[in-house]
Parts: C-alpha cells; structure tokens; sequence
C-alpha cells in the first residue's frame, strides 16, 4: 500500500499526544520527515532502526508506528520514487506514461493467477483486542466532546 506523505503525517500527528514532552514530539517528527526521504529500502531500514533505538523509551508509540507505518508498508517504501521518477520532477507527458506503466506493472503483481501475486486486503483485520477496547469503550459512560 502506497500512502500519501499528508495522510501519514496527520495520523502520526494524531498518535503523537502518547509522548508527552513537547521538544521531544518536534524531535520525534523531524526524525520522521528525515525517514521520509530515504532514497532506497536499505537506507529506509536503516535509519528506521535507528530510530526505533533512539526512541525506545516511548512503547505506546513504537508499537504503534511499528505495526501501522514500518512493519505494513516496508515493501512499498520509496517504490514510485526509486522505480518511476527517480525523485525528478517530470513534464506532464512523461509523467502521465509513468503513471500508465507503474499501474500496468501493479495490476500485473497483484494478479491472483500469477505465482507470489500481491494480494489486496478487501476487509481490515481487527484484532480481538481491539474489538474488546472498543466493546468496554462502547459500554463506559464517557462522552466525547
């Protein structure tokens, strides 16, 4: 899965209230935003694990972007930057052939008939620890403003 730079930051944004140092949460994004630039996989799990040392300390949020960000889209990296646009800015034409032969080529892998297809999720795993969050929260008389 291939996500929007924007999307991923608001959900972190969102996540970051689990530390409470504010220095600590600017640090923590800068860090973030210098992940984002790696130039290949290598680089990206290397300073990923770098990271993750650095900021140990902070369980709740590791986890977190462990299991959301690090660990669900390690495959998908950097794949349009490193495969198609080689980080260059393009003119719209080459562009628009880029984005024909990047979707090709990922309609191509994810063909069920094919051997190590890359299958597409059609329904979110929801763990039986959340479900039960989510029961005792349904059922607490606290209200969201």
């Amino acid at each position: 899965m291939v996500m929007c730079w924007a999307h991923v930051r608001r959900c972190l944004d969102n996540k970051l209230c689990l530390i409470n140092d504010k220095n600590e949460r600017h640090e923590v994004i800068s860090d973030i935003e210098k992940l984002q630039i790696c130039n290949s996989t290598d680089s990206f799990q290397l300073a990923s694990e770098l990271f993750l040392k650095k900021y140990e300390k902070h369980e709740d949020f590791i986890r977190y972007l462990k299991s959301e960000w690090l660990t669900a889209h390690s495959r998908c990296v950097n794949v349009i930057k490193r495969e198609n646009t080689f980080r260059e800015r393009l003119v719209l034409s080459r562009f628009l052939v880029g984005a024909i032969e990047m979707v090709s080529k990922w309609s191509r892998d994810r063909d069920e008939k094919q051997p190590n297809a890359i299958l597409f999720v059609n329904e979110p795993t929801i763990t039986l620890n959340k479900w039960t969050k989510s029961y005792h929260f349904a059922k607490s008389p606290k209200t969201i403003l």
